[in-house]
């Protein structure tokens, strides 16, 4: 597990999970980060996240959880602070690598069928381009791949995102807001793929404020109320 403290220094709390798989020594680490988006100011925040770890963000509409996933993607430039992802640094100029991304926004180009959106993503990667089937099936969308994307349900676009989010073999996952607007089936197989990429030893931060979903998907919570730190729940299943 993983401990954090307001605007300290992380540290873990029970010397790492023993998690096999492609992904062992990867962390993701953020030290003091405080972010600015117009006139609100969200953080300081401070965590670490190694193979096998979740930690979600929760809080209300306007409390700084996407403000600070973005600012954690270098999408947004932080005004304190820093994020490392596997040694490597991320700011505003430097965008993370081996992150697969699921943001507030689809941004898929709605006339275009799921596997062109995929094939447009992929572009300039060979590996990626190569996996585009693959990752079609993986996440049951292997028979709606012709479609266009105007035509699939919200269940459907959410599972298109995670596609892309997995295309270039990330050993983070960074969600906002996953859960909005699925149905239960949807609901349910997110919960299940995203417990199962737990177990393969991927570390996951979400921002969420839905709080049935953080009961089945084993994770740390963080605690945001106009931009700062509350209080953080620690998950003992």
């Amino acid at each position: 597990m993983v401990l954090l403290r307001p605007g300290g220094r992380p540290t873990r709390t029970d010397g790492g999970r023993p998690v096999t798989g492609p992904h062992d020594g990867s962390r993701l680490e953020v030290s003091g980060l405080c972010v600015r988006r117009g006139g609100f100011r969200a953080g300081p925040l401070s965590l670490e996240l190694g193979p096998g770890d979740c930690v979600a963000l929760v809080g209300p509409n306007g409390s700084g959880k996407s403000t600070l996933l973005l600012g954690i993607l270098g999408l947004l430039p932080a005004v304190a602070g820093s994020v490392r992802i596997n040694g490597s640094e991320v700011t505003h100029r430097r965008p993370p690598q081996g992150v697969g991304v699921v943001l507030a926004w689809p941004g898929f180009y709605p006339w275009v069928s799921g596997a062109d959106n995929l094939r447009l993503a992929a572009e300039g990667d060979p590996g990626a381009l190569a996996r585009v089937e693959a990752v079609l099936e993986d996440v049951g969308l292997a028979g709606a791949a012709d479609r266009r994307v105007c035509d699939y349900s919200t269940g459907m676009v959410k599972r298109l995102e995670m596609a892309r989010a997995l295309l270039f073999e990330p050993r983070v996952l960074v969600l906002d807001e996953p859960t909005n607007g699925l149905d239960d089936e949807a609901w349910h197989w997110l919960s299940d793929r995203l417990s199962a990429h737990l177990e393969q030893g991927f570390m996951i931060l979400l921002a969420t404020h839905d709080t049935e979903f953080l009961e089945v998907v084993k994770s740390q919570r963080v605690h945001l109320e106009a931009g700062s730190v509350s209080r953080v729940v620690e998950d003992r299943r």
